[in-house]
């Protein structure tokens, strides 16, 4: 490669990674702002503009043509299994964790900031959301990376 190339290459290369920064930065998840009570058995294409409006809250910044990562299969079986897993572990309590999802819908890492108080069933969580298929964000009309939050209340028996 030429050097020319070469550094045309980085320049595109760090404006993409510049553009895809801006994008995340620009969505700032807002961990202020209360889980919304959206349909956990629908996928984001299946709830109305109301839901969609509720879901776009909790990212700052974001317009009504912007919409945030979501479960691919909606909420319903990730809940499920995360409440399977919770009975198993015998665990109760706050789960919240956070998963970068990127302009794929494929998780590329998760943050945890409570684990429900169990180290084994915090690996659990995060195995299950690691390998959970997303809708992934869409910026300015393009797929994008961005955070979704999973922030949810454990107690067995339900």
């Amino acid at each position: 490669m030429t050097p020319v190339r070469t550094c045309l290459a980085l320049a595109c290369l760090l404006l993409a990674c510049t553009a895809a920064a801006a994008a995340d930065a620009a969505f700032a998840l807002r961990r202020d702002v209360a889980a919304p009570n959206v349909p956990l058995d629908k996928r984001y294409d299946q709830m109305d503009e109301s839901q969609h409006a509720l879901l776009r809250a909790r990212y700052a910044g974001m317009g009504a043509a912007d919409e945030p990562p979501w479960p691919a299969s909606g909420m319903a079986p990730l809940m499920m299994q995360l409440r399977q897993g919770a009975d198993a572990y015998r665990v109760t309590g706050q789960l919240d964790m956070t998963v970068d999802v990127g302009p794929d819908g494929a998780a590329r890492s998760i943050s945890v900031y409570d684990g429900a108080g169990d180290p084994q069933f915090t690996k659990f969580a995060a195995a299950l959301l690691m390998t959970t298929k997303y809708k992934p964000a869409v910026c300015a009309g393009q797929p994008c990376a961005m955070t979704w939050p999973l922030q949810v209340t454990l107690s067995r028996g339900r």
